[in-house]
């Protein structure tokens, strides 16, 4: 039986356990970009078992999808250890409060 690529995408499970490796490779981001959110929090909710984390895709999905903007200054308000750049030393981070001014 043939079946289209859309097809094989429709079905696949909606419980699917994914490893950090896999969710990196589906998002085109970086594994220590999802252990960043593991310990500094902000990320989706994950499961583990003794040493393994698992992701479930629908809250990797759900996550990816709360962080769309329409422009760059949509996220102006949101903390840095949302990105995980909390402990970036090369990065300056701060909370804008409209009206306020910056030294």
């Amino acid at each position: 039986m043939c079946v289209s690529r859309q097809e094989e995408v429709s079905q696949e499970p909606h419980e699917e356990y994914l490893t950090t490796n896999e969710v990196a490779q589906r998002t085109k981001t970086s594994r220590s970009f999802w252990e960043k959110l593991r310990v500094t929090g902000g990320g989706p909710e994950f499961q583990k078992c003794g040493h393994l984390v698992r992701y479930q895709w629908p809250e990797v999905v759900k996550f990816m999808n709360s962080k769309a903007r329409r422009s760059t200054s949509d996220g102006a308000q949101d903390k840095c250890s949302d990105a995980g750049l909390r402990n970036r030393t090369n990065i300056v981070c701060t909370d804008y409060v409209e009206g306020s001014e910056s030294a």
